[in-house]
């Protein structure tokens, strides 16, 4: 259960249900849509169910902006804020990126109230 599946507006939904208070987002550093290349049959199908997130590579190839998709499903939830880190994860050599380097590690994120 991902971007696709609805698991911001889920967990959006679900924080409202155990408190009405105004919910706040940020996205962390990703793949950004110039770098996350994929097969134009999954960009067609993904711009269906995420509107938003069509890219085209900065190399001119289909792609999928995942973090516009991410912040339009927030903000179409009522997110009050939805703050987003620029940096690409491809791009940034200091950032973990599995495109990049499959060896790499992994991140954490972690929701609290305010």
């Amino acid at each position: 259960l991902g971007l696709l599946g609805g698991i911001l507006p889920k967990a959006v939904a679900a924080m409202r249900a155990i408190d009405d208070a105004p919910v706040r987002a940020f996205i962390a550093p990703a793949i950004c849509g110039r770098c996350y290349e994929v097969p134009e049959t999954m960009r067609a199908a993904c711009a269906i169910r995420l509107p938003g997130s069509s890219s085209i590579t900065s190399w001119g190839t289909p792609a999928l902006d995942l973090v516009a998709a991410g912040r339009r499903q927030l903000e179409e939830a009522g997110c009050r804020e939805v703050r987003v880190d620029p940096r690409c994860t491809f791009e940034d050599e200091h950032l973990h990126s599995y495109r990049r380097n499959r060896a790499c590690g992994r991140n954490a994120a972690i929701i609290r109230p305010d």
